[in-house]
């Protein structure tokens, strides 16, 4: 009798260890992907501004400068575009749709890039026209830049109270 709950004791610890092994383990891959979330939104912030600040950049420059600074606007989106289809590729099913509208906002920004670029070359010299052109263009492009940024920053933020929130559960193992 004491033998047969000496290995029940055994047996029901070795289970424990086990379970306790398999949340480790899965308590380590999950903070691992939330970090990676994490780093992801944050580079995708910092191309938003990169590309932000080479877009204002691009309107300051007189019209014969204006072809280099519209190669790095162009390399700009093709980061950005890069790095929304490894986040939209991250997941599948439904929050891959949930994803995937970034590509949509993005395209309307360089939509309205390429527009801004038409009307600077109608307009070169400063004047009413080319103002008008510039705050047409503000009007669609800041909005857009500003919902991308806050959804990042949300998705940043978001990713980092899970991580916090793992690590105080984890810390119980």
């Amino acid at each position: 009798n004491l033998r047969f709950r000496l290995m029940a004791g055994a047996g029901t610890l070795g289970v424990l260890a086990l379970l306790a092994a398999f949340l480790a383990i899965y308590g380590v891959r999950q903070s691992l992907w939330l970090g990676e979330e994490a780093a992801a939104a944050q580079r995708r912030i910092e191309a938003y501004a990169e590309l932000s600040a080479s877009v204002t950049g691009m309107m300051l420059m007189p019209p014969a400068e204006r072809g280099a600074a519209a190669e790095r606007v162009q390399a700009g989106f093709d980061r950005l575009d890069d790095l929304v289809a490894e986040d939209v590729a991250r997941v599948q099913g439904a929050a891959a749709l949930n994803r995937a509208p970034q590509g949509q906002a993005l395209a309307r920004m360089q939509g309205a890039v390429l527009r801004l670029v038409q009307d600077l070359a109608t307009y070169p010299e400063a004047g009413t026209l080319r103002d008008a052109a510039m705050n047409s263009f503000a009007l669609v492009f800041s909005p857009l830049m500003r919902e991308q940024v806050d959804y990042n920053r949300m998705r940043r933020n978001d990713a980092l109270a899970s991580l916090d929130s793992l690590r105080a559960r984890m810390i119980w193992l």
